[in-house]
């Protein structure tokens, strides 16, 4: 874990925060380290509530990088959005470190979008070629890009099914398979499939 910017001159990034229990991404922009203030195009994350928890994922790929932070104050500035943070944590997400189970495991996907006119596209419905603490490869295709931030719902056998916020990591090129890297879970998620994998090795 590291407590720095991991690369200063990369400022682009996904923003994502719960409001009511559901998750709310936006593009966002880091126009300042520390402390960290991020900046959302238009009002679109105005009522983000005050301490609430922020994570912001910059990059695609199997290791983006992801920082944690709690907000410390809203404000509206020429139309957009800023948000300055406290106490924020840097990370790089690797799922290839987590032992991988070779499970069929039904689970969806759907598009976490805050646009009322964003990514249109049917729930997907499929199951995993092996998965991991970290995410999941998946058989089939699904029409979004790498990078995109989709929630994830898993089901393990006759439990509710687990909640995660995940990004699509890596898409085979001939589009018979594709990864997904696991964000955040949502609840008890991270322990209920640390049990179940550990049961099924």
């Amino acid at each position: 874990m590291q407590t720095g910017p991991l690369e200063p001159d990369v400022t682009t990034a996904s923003l994502v925060c719960y409001i009511d229990g559901e998750p709310r991404c936006v593009d966002s922009e880091i126009v300042q380290f520390d402390p960290i203030v991020v900046r959302c195009p238009r009002a679109s994350l105005h009522d983000v509530p005050q301490s609430g928890r922020i994570m912001a994922i910059i990059g695609e790929g199997y290791d983006p990088k992801r920082v944690d932070f709690h907000v410390n104050r809203v404000w509206t500035e020429h139309g957009a959005t800023l948000i300055e943070g406290r106490n924020a944590s840097w990370s790089t997400v690797d799922r290839r470190r987590f032992p991988r189970y070779e499970l069929r495991i039904p689970l969806s996907l759907r598009v976490v979008s805050s646009e009322a006119d964003g990514i249109k596209m049917k729930e997907w419905h499929g199951e995993t070629i092996d998965i991991s603490m970290g995410g999941a490869w998946l058989s089939g295709d699904v029409d979004v890009n790498k990078g995109t931030l989709v929630q994830t719902q898993i089901q393990l056998g006759g439990s509710e099914p687990l909640r995660v916020l995940s990004m699509v990591a890596w898409k085979e090129d001939d589009r018979s398979s594709f990864g997904i890297t696991f964000l955040d879970f949502i609840g008890a998620g991270s322990y209920v499939l640390h049990q179940y994998l550990n049961t099924a090795a």
